[in-house]
């Protein structure tokens, strides 16, 4: 059995990593090589820029489960495995509610893309038999949208539409 404790201390050291994460996708790095979303910032196109920034932050969300993953891998006990997964997917989805209230400005695009991998979690919150298919099926849909986001902004700049 986990410590709920553990659980909890996990939980807010993901949270602490990604938004460090967050804060040095911003900055230069030693060498003065700017961060990875600073391109984005000065990207003329208004629609292009906004994509970007949605794509960033799927990506930032996405990192909070790579972050779940490291831990739960080297978790032997499946028991332990599922209630460490349902524990975090639960908290999870509080910070997707959140994206909800504060970032309405996001494209329609990036809360699809959310609505899926929420599907997913809730799917793993309920049918906890079920969890390590979800799971991989989350790590693999994550991947997947990445590639999508990419696609996205080239067709807009090739004159698509958002």
């Amino acid at each position: 059995m986990i410590d709920e404790l553990a659980m909890v201390q996990d939980n807010l050291r993901i949270l602490k990593l990604q938004r460090e994460s967050m804060l040095n996708d911003f900055l230069p790095n030693d060498m003065g090589i700017p961060g990875k979303i600073t391109d984005a910032l000065y990207e003329k196109d208004k629609i292009v820029r906004r994509l970007y920034s949605n794509k960033y932050r799927i990506e930032w969300i996405n990192g909070h489960w790579k972050q779940i993953e490291k831990i739960v891998n080297k978790i032997s006990n499946e028991k332990d495995r599922k209630e460490y997964i349902v524990f975090f997917a639960k908290n999870f989805n509080l910070i997707c509610d959140d994206h909800y209230k504060k970032y309405p400005e996001m494209t329609s695009y990036f809360f699809e893309q959310l609505e899926m991998q929420r599907k997913l979690i809730n799917e793993m919150i309920i049918t906890t038999d079920k969890i390590k298919a979800n799971f991989t099926k989350l790590c693999n849909l994550q991947k997947i949208q990445n590639s999508q986001w990419e696609n996205k902004i080239k067709e807009y700049k090739n004159g698509g539409k958002e």
